[in-house]
């Protein structure tokens, strides 16, 4: 009991709303790194895009069919609720083939994130070259991932500073729903 104390000697229990949203983010941590792939395929076995489209660029509001999933729809909504807190910018992390074509990835293949595509210069961003990429890129989807930059270019800005909340849905330490709710109930 002495646990569940405040230092005034009163009963001080955890705030349970907080502690569900700490869940659902670290939840949706796992559609944020795309690595396990089971939970992924049976998640999203009818998206029409992939998870950084409905995550970052709001595609849930065109294919209404995402949240009519009964473990998508509260996962969602808490994103959405803490998503203000991200900076307004496209971060680095987010996978323009992935998001545009919502395609699985084979076995041992890995996602090229805009910080493997993209140069700084300056200030700007701009996107290497195909020969540039280490990564064997074939032509069609450098030519979708240049699309798919330059209408990101023109509606936002990129950023390479990590938020609060990105650095622990990134890191890969354990303990995350604890982190999570911490820096929750610091905001709130």
């Amino acid at each position: 009991i002495k646990i569940l104390q405040d230092s005034k000697g009163r009963l001080n229990l955890p705030d349970l709303r907080l502690y569900y949203d700490a869940n659902c983010l670290a939840w949706v941590r796992d559609w944020l790194h795309l690595k396990n792939q089971k939970l992924l395929q049976l998640e999203g076995f009818n998206n029409r895009r992939g998870w950084h489209k409905y995550l970052w660029f709001d595609s849930h509001k065109i294919h209404k069919d995402f949240k009519h999933h009964y473990v998508r729809r509260p996962l969602l909504n808490t994103w959405i609720k803490y998503k203000r807190f991200l900076d307004t910018k496209i971060p680095l992390w987010i996978v323009p083939l992935e998001a545009i074509t919502g395609t699985t990835k084979s076995k041992g293949e890995d996602w090229l994130q805009y910080k493997d595509l993209l140069r700084k210069d300056n200030r700007d961003y701009e996107l290497k070259r195909r020969v540039e990429i280490t990564y064997n890129y074939d032509w069609w989807p450098y030519r979708q991932t240049q699309e798919k930059y330059s209408k990101d270019k023109r509606k936002y800005v990129f950023t390479d500073k990590q938020s609060e909340l990105e650095k622990i849905l990134w890191d890969e330490e354990e303990k995350q729903v604890s982190k999570l709710y911490k820096l929750l109930l610091k905001w709130y």
